[in-house]
């Protein structure tokens, strides 16, 4: 996010202008977004610095990789197994990464926010599935993927909810395989909470 897009990013660099998205952030409420992904740091530590500032003057929280806020009714952690300014790109979890969540209270349920995956798949490869099992054994009781452009589907294990990808919610693709969904949480008073998916049309495609 910058008030001004390189004229020629490349076509794996993402820029979102300021002036766009932050009053979209606003329209919607938005409280934290992730920037545990793989492009965060397309346009260098500089200008990921100061998109951090801008969200932050907005009041908008910001979930870093293995980062952990405290939302209220529940806490959010952030992991990102995919990072384009490394060599290998891929598999850049580790067990380590995830043992902050071993120091948790446990007054609320942890949820994770992870970007993972192969792209437009629409269910978890092995390695997919054996870090949803580690981060189940640390606590997590609702794990949430992204990163395939394509949705999943809300599964449930006995000890967790796993949705493998939410897809695309305003993105420039307009391709067949592109799909989205909204998670919801709703909380109650007791301390229990319900879960339910809302599929999205492209609303990249009817906005364009």
């Amino acid at each position: 996010m910058k008030k001004q897009c390189p004229e020629s990013p490349g076509p794996y660099t993402l820029c979102m202008k300021d002036a766009l998205t932050l009053p979209l952030l606003k329209e919607l409420h938005v409280r934290a977004v992730s920037l545990a992904n793989n492009h965060s740091h397309d346009l260098g530590e500089d200008s990921y610095r100061e998109m951090r500032r801008r969200l932050a003057a907005e009041g908008i929280a910001c979930l870093e990789n293995r980062q952990i806020l405290d939302l209220g009714p529940f806490y959010l952690a952030g992991f990102t197994d995919v990072d384009n300014q490394s060599e290998a790109k891929i598999a850049q979890l580790t067990r380590q990464d995830l043992d902050g969540l071993a120091h948790l209270e446990k007054d609320k349920p942890v949820f994770a926010f992870i970007h993972w995956g192969q792209e437009f798949a629409d269910k978890p490869g092995p390695r997919e599935q054996a870090l949803a099992t580690l981060l189940e054994a640390k606590g997590v009781e609702v794990i949430i993927g992204c990163h395939s452009h394509r949705a999943g589907h809300l599964e449930g294990t006995g000890k967790s909810c796993r949705i493998f990808s939410l897809g695309n919610f305003l993105f420039d693709q307009d391709r067949p395989l592109v799909s989205g969904i909204l998670l919801e949480a709703v909380f109650f008073p007791q301390g229990t909470y319900f879960l339910q998916v809302h599929r999205l049309n492209n609303l990249y495609r009817q906005t364009s």
